[in-house]
């Protein structure tokens, strides 16, 4: 079923506006008494639609939907990308349950945005970040935050687990995510296309990341983090 981005008017009511309310009566052509799926950022909800009035469409909320959030909650700190290679990132982590994604400002960073562009990107990140997250069902739309430098993107991380891959050495992620103790959040860390340095492997490891190895095969920038996330997920979140 199609799910729809509405926002609460009261207990119980909602309403579709603008672009969304469009797809739901040309588009999709419901009409009045129709039942749909709809999200507000925060939950799915089966809804009737009870009126349309000048292009906007009016919500009886039914009850929430079973979440299809993950237990775990994951950060992705991704080395900024080239421009499509950034964004089928930020497309499949959504699709696989991260929660917030950072873009990474690195020492082999060949992207250089100015401060106009780079509010230009986040408001385009966001914005597929949101497509993803209504393709693949889920009600809460993970953040895409401005890209930030080393180390000042890692200050406040308090995420039970904290890895960086590295493909010039570490533990085997297999044995790093088959610890012990329980983990409820996990912080990744990958690089750009030139992989990081020696210096900020070690400015990682002052704040507190793992560096972990993904295998004998060094896996191209776009590769890596689903990679990882594929892993994690299916071994400390509800992957498979």
């Amino acid at each position: 079923m199609p799910r729809f981005v509405f926002a609460a008017t009261e207990v119980g009511k909602g309403k579709i506006t603008g672009d969304e309310a469009h797809h739901v009566l040309r588009v999709h052509r419901h009409k009045v008494g129709d039942t749909i799926a709809v999200a507000d950022g925060s939950a799915l909800y089966v809804a009737r639609i009870s009126a349309v009035e000048g292009g906007e469409v009016w919500l009886d909320l039914g009850e929430a939907m079973p979440s299809k959030e993950s237990p775990l909650r994951v950060t992705l700190y991704q080395g900024l990308l080239k421009a499509d290679l950034f964004d089928y990132t930020i497309v499949k982590a959504v699709e696989l349950g991260v929660h917030s994604i950072v873009p990474l400002l690195c020492e082999r960073t060949v992207v250089r945005l100015t401060q106009a562009k780079a509010h230009e990107k986040v408001s385009r990140w966001q914005r597929l970040a949101a497509e993803a997250a209504k393709q693949c069902g889920r009600a809460v739309v993970p953040i895409v935050h401005p890209p930030l430098p080393l180390p000042e993107a890692w200050h406040n991380e308090t995420a039970s687990l904290k890895l960086i891959a590295y493909e010039g050495g570490g533990h085997p992620l297999k044995e790093a995510l088959r610890g012990p103790g329980a983990h409820s959040s996990v912080a990744c860390v990958i690089g750009t296309e030139g992989g990081f340095s020696t210096e900020e492997v070690a400015m990682a490891k002052h704040y507190g990341f793992l560096p972990v190895t993904l295998g004998p095969r060094i896996l191209r920038a776009e590769t890596a983090p689903l990679a990882l996330l594929s892993v994690i997920m299916y071994e400390l979140g509800d992957l498979g």
